[in-house]
């Protein structure tokens, strides 16, 4: 991205006014430049407000990540295991783009987080709205010497660690949602997504991302859904940089004990998270209906749904509450 915007953005980030014609003297740039590259804000998703007489600024801080800071926070142990580390500015999607690097033969662990994304993916071929400079995007290569069957839970495994990274941040009163999603109060804040690739039997290449919403606008009118973020959580402004690194250190520390254990160990954290416990649920596969009440997770991360048949173990699909109420 031009070099005038990063400036741009230090100089407002404050949330003070400044007129274009400072702006334009700050970076010797002409007021007409300082216009256009406001429009291109706006754009991206970066709310800038303009006032007659007293100029430009933002209505919400902004945070650029810094990829210098959040790799210091990491523990050592956990840098051993990200070979390669990116932060970029924009990319379609943080899945798509690991998932060519891979084929370019990026070593596992390997991780890029960005700042925006064109075309964010979502599960079931849903759109990740992804505003420049207000969430966290990442995607990290992560390979298994295991086959495919075997990583059953992995998407449970990864949103319980973001969870457990976002409760130790002092954001309260979350829970998970079948299979991978993080709630507030019937809100989605945040969500994973795991492509698989079947190398051969017993080698599994898995692409994992993960999106968290963090300083959202109101008026993400984009959404399909009911969300919320960290900001309308806690009621301040977060540190994205201390955040991303929490969950970073907490994907890969499960990450490892996943690979070594499977999900077995994971299950009763889940439990004590579950969002759809004993409530009547009702879980598609495109193929069937399953309507009955939700209990918990088995072995393998299957959602287990009590009907007037007995136990029905669920492992691939989407499940809603059968009434509005609840996440």
């Amino acid at each position: 991205m031009n070099n005038n915007i990063y400036e741009i953005i230090a100089l407002l980030a404050d949330g003070k006014s400044r007129s274009g014609q400072e702006i334009g003297d700050l970076l010797n740039i002409t007021r007409s430049a300082v216009w256009k590259i406001m429009h291109k804000l706006s754009e991206l998703g970066i709310p800038v407000e303009r006032h007659q007489g007293k100029g430009y600024r933002f209505t919400r801080p902004v945070q650029m990540l810094n990829k210098e800071l959040i790799w210091s926070t990491l523990p050592s142990e956990i840098q051993n295991h990200i070979p390669i580390f990116e932060l970029v500015d924009t990319l379609e999607s943080t899945n798509n783009y690991m998932l060519d690097q891979i084929k370019q033969g990026k070593a596992s662990g390997s991780l890029v987080i960005c700042e925006h994304q064109t075309a964010g993916r979502g599960r079931r071929g849903r759109t990740w709205h992804s505003p420049y400079a207000a969430n966290i995007y990442l995607a990290l290569y992560w390979h298994f010497d295991k086959d495919t069957s075997e990583l059953s839970g992995l998407s449970q495994v990864i949103s319980s660690a973001v969870l457990k990274a976002l409760t130790q941040n002092d954001i309260p009163d979350l829970c998970l949602k079948w299979p991978n999603d993080i709630y507030h109060q019937q809100k989605k804040l945040a969500g994973v997504l795991v492509d698989l690739i079947a190398e051969s039997h017993s080698s599994t290449d898995t692409v994992i991302g993960v999106g968290v919403n963090v300083s959202m606008h109101t008026n993400e009118n984009a959404i399909d859904q009911p969300w919320t973020d960290v900001h309308s959580i806690i009621e301040k402004f977060p540190d994205r940089n201390q955040i991303t690194a929490s969950i970073l250190e907490s994907i890969y520390t499960d990450l490892l004990e996943f690979s070594q254990k499977g999900f077995e160990p994971f299950a009763k954290r889940w439990s004590e998270q579950d969002c759809l416990a004993n409530k009547v649920v009702i879980a598609s596969n495109g193929q069937q209906n399953i309507e009955g009440v939700a209990k918990g997770v088995g072995a393998l991360g299957e959602l287990l749904i009590e009907t007037a048949e007995g136990i029905v173990p669920f492992l691939n699909g989407s499940v809603k509450l059968r009434d509005a109420e609840g996440c």
